[in-house]
């Protein structure tokens, strides 16, 4: 059985506003609890296709055999300290991907996976300082875990600089890449403790959506005017109501979004998301009038139990 829900509205022209405070306590609001017990103990909830899969996209060989090797050896420190983060998925490895959520969706089809694991590392070496032969290395290491529609879960990417005697130091080449490596693994450490069912549900499901959490799967920037719709997963109750990224908003629940930044945007989602039963979404058209589209923030047996079809 669902989970009980009274239908609630958040009062039109009353603001939301977008503290840690109350972002929590309308978090605090969700029967996390009875969601969760009834997630764990709903046999009907089988694993999704893919389930506990991955792709794992890593960077191009280069341009030759001494590049070839030298990336080669970095892979070799980073990608197994970076599929220990998940110890239950399997890895398809690749090289093939071109970011875009067209090639990312294909690659899972392609492969049966849940998400993929983009990995990107990049390096250069600049003079060092004046009158010295130190040259300086500058090291770039990406990691993004996604969904099937390129909807991050993760997202990092740091830089390193560091003085080195000549380019062929390949051993400080490797260490800076395996320093940069173990700070985005403490990070996502860090992410994924705050909620382990998020990641979870993600791996088990494809929704990256933690147990008692309510979603649409919609993202919004602050526009002039207003707000813009950034992304809108297509199987999120927002994109089945019509949300389009580039689609203009101006309120939601009637509360004006002109003005706000992006943490107060979501500030806002996150408290509708909580207390509301249905959200009302005040689009611009752009010949200058508004439309209206309502949509509900649902939970995760609510996404399994209702999958996407693309139709």
């Amino acid at each position: 059985m669902g989970r009980p829900r009274q239908r609630k509205r958040a009062t039109p022209g009353m603001r939301i506003l977008p503290s840690a405070f109350m972002v929590a306590a309308l978090l605090a609001c969700t029967d996390r609890e009875a969601v969760s017990a009834a997630i764990a103990n709903a046999p009907d909830l089988p694993d999704a296709p893919g389930a506990y899969r991955l792709v794992l996209v890593h960077g191009d060989t280069g341009d030759n055999a001494q590049q070839k090797e030298i990336r080669d050896r970095i892979e070799a420190r980073v990608l197994p300290r970076l599929e220990a983060l998940f110890p239950s998925v399997s890895y398809v490895s690749t090289a093939d991907v071109s970011p875009g959520r067209e090639n990312v969706a294909a690659a899972c089809k392609q492969n049966k996976t849940i998400g993929l694991i983009g990995v990107s590392e990049d390096w250069n070496y600049t003079a060092g300082a004046s009158g010295s032969t130190a040259q300086q290395l500058n090291v770039q290491l990406g990691v993004g875990v996604y969904e099937c529609t390129f909807n991050p879960l993760l997202n990092a990417q740091k830089t390193k600089s560091v003085s080195v005697a000549s380019s062929t130091d390949t051993d400080a080449l490797v260490a800076a890449f395996e320093a940069l490596t173990q700070r985005i693994v403490s990070q996502f450490q860090s992410r994924i403790s705050l909620d382990p069912s998020l990641t979870e549900n993600f791996l088990r499901f494809g929704y990256p959506i933690g147990d008692g959490e309510r979603r649409t799967f919609l993202a919004l920037e602050p526009a002039p005017g207003g707000a813009v719709v950034s992304f809108a997963a297509p199987y999120g109750t927002a994109a089945r109501a019509g949300l389009r990224e580039g689609v203009m908003v101006t309120a939601l629940d009637g509360h004006p979004l002109a003005g706000l930044d992006l943490s107060a945007l979501q500030a806002i989602q996150i408290g509708l998301s909580a207390i509301a039963d249905s959200i009302t979404a005040t689009l611009l058209n752009p010949d200058g009038t508004s439309t209206t589209v309502d949509f509900e923030p649902e939970d995760l047996r609510w996404y399994v139990s209702h999958p996407y079809t693309g139709n």
